[in-house]
């Protein structure tokens, strides 16, 4: 998940550098609410021990476009306060 998160981030902050608005920050936020919500539905309907540890596999995964978007937040807001922000 870790990883993810790094990975989703570049490529957020990456896409932000182009789209002023970032609305792309609310689309990530958008996949890491409802997808592992979705997902969870699923684990809920799971019959054997592969699909519910697939569906729990899927819900972190998405998980981490919540992270990715909402640390990318900082950035956005006080691009040179960035690290301050996070730390408080």
């Amino acid at each position: 998940m870790n990883l993810q998160i790094i990975y989703y981030g570049k490529l957020l902050g990456f896409i932000c550098l182009f789209d002023k608005n970032c609305a792309f920050l609310s689309f990530f936020q958008t996949i890491g609410f409802i997808g592992p919500a979705v997902s969870l539905l699923g684990l809920n309907a799971a019959k054997n021990p592969s699909v519910a540890s697939a569906c729990l596999t899927v819900a972190v995964g998405l998980n981490s476009f919540s992270h990715s978007g909402f640390l990318v937040n900082f950035q956005e807001v006080a691009p040179e306060y960035a690290g301050v922000l996070h730390d408080v």
